[in-house]
């Protein structure tokens, strides 16, 4: 399977499995016209040393933005890990699997924004 192919398999699964949090999700960029809360993923290629083309790794970065007076950002952030942790995900052409790396508060430019940012690795096989 060609890579492109794979990594948008992979894409595809990731905002059905967030979209489940009952928020907009969006790909690299949110809408200009988005509300608050909302989520925003990507997807970067790890590339391996010992690389099996039937095996792909990725980071996956989600970012959470929540307005600033909003309790539930922590809450939020709680169940996308829970979400994705350990998850085992099969897809049409592919078998995903989640591993949370790490959670930070990040500074927005915006001050009336909390944004908080989730990273996992995922481990893609292909069928």
């Amino acid at each position: 399977m060609h890579m492109k192919k794979t990594t948008n398999e992979v894409c595809e699964r990731i905002k059905l499995l967030l979209e489940k949090n009952n928020m907009p999700v969006f790909k690299r960029l949110a809408d200009k016209s988005a509300m608050y809360p909302h989520i925003v993923f990507d997807l970067e290629n790890l590339l391996l040393e010992n690389d099996l083309s039937c095996r792909h790794d990725y980071e996956l970065i989600i970012d959470l933005y929540f307005l600033k007076n909003s309790v539930a950002c922590n809450d939020a952030a709680d169940e996308v890990i829970e979400l994705l942790n350990e998850k085992f995900d099969e897809g049409t052409s592919i078998v995903s699997t989640f591993y949370f790396e790490s959670m930070n508060a990040i500074e927005d430019e915006n001050k009336d924004i909390n944004h908080i940012q989730i990273k996992f690795t995922v481990q893609t096989y292909i069928k």
